[in-house]
């Protein structure tokens, strides 16, 4: 199986305005748009600058009706309305049978990270967007089997210490024990930096895990 992140930017790309408008936030996106009756809605934690955030959803014309549903001080996760004005190629990954895994902003707009079925299908995805003006980047690819190590289930040195520190922190008891912010800052990197790496170790444990066959029994 191949991975692949592409960077993806155009001006009306599902939040693409609230990211323009706070600079300072970084957006995780749920992987894929939920549909409910007469409407398809996202979910999304954001870190980072929060207090601007709120101005920049209700004045974002790819969403509406914006909702805070939980406040963890540090990150918050708001539950929004795609808008006819979106373009939301989350929608096309799905249709082209590619599994999403995560997308985040990066500063230069989107980074879609994906398992593709074959070549084909990122190929199709690229002529999506070219069509519809969508810039489209290629940051890196391989093959799964190409990142894993025996026992280390494709984590990198950096996600596995984030994985260690917050396990070690309490950052995933119920409550939390520690905040994202203090993770990042005993790491010595940014808050953004560092739920980026828990979020995608945890998504290369979740993957692993998937990805074992069944033991048969007699």
């Amino acid at each position: 199986m191949t991975i692949t992140e592409v960077q993806l930017d155009h001006p009306s790309l599902v939040l693409s305005p609230t990211l323009q408008a706070t600079p300072g936030t970084h957006i995780a996106l749920d992987a894929q748009p939920a549909h409910v009756p007469g409407a398809t809605v996202l979910f999304f934690t954001a870190t980072g600058a929060l207090d601007s955030l709120p101005a920049a959803l209700t004045a974002d014309p790819t969403v509406c009706d914006p909702l805070l549903v939980a406040d963890y001080s540090d990150e918050h996760v708001y539950r929004v309305v795609v808008t006819p004005k979106a373009l939301l190629a989350a929608q096309k990954v799905a249709e082209l049978d590619i599994h999403l895994l995560d997308v985040e902003s990066d500063g230069l707009g989107w980074c879609f990270r994906m398992l593709l079925p074959d070549r084909d299908a990122l190929a199709q995805f690229k002529a999506y967007c070219d069509a519809n003006g969508i810039s489209f980047g290629v940051k890196t690819m391989y093959r799964k089997e190409e990142k894993q190590t025996k026992g280390g289930f494709g984590l990198t040195d950096a996600q596995r210490s984030a994985l260690v520190l917050a396990r070690e922190r309490g950052y995933f008891d119920d409550p939390r024990t520690v905040s994202l912010a203090e993770l990042a800052a005993e790491a010595g990197v940014s808050p953004s930096a560092m739920g980026r790496r828990i979020r995608r170790a945890t998504g290369s444990l979740v993957d692993a895990a998937l990805s074992e066959q069944p033991e048969e029994f007699p």
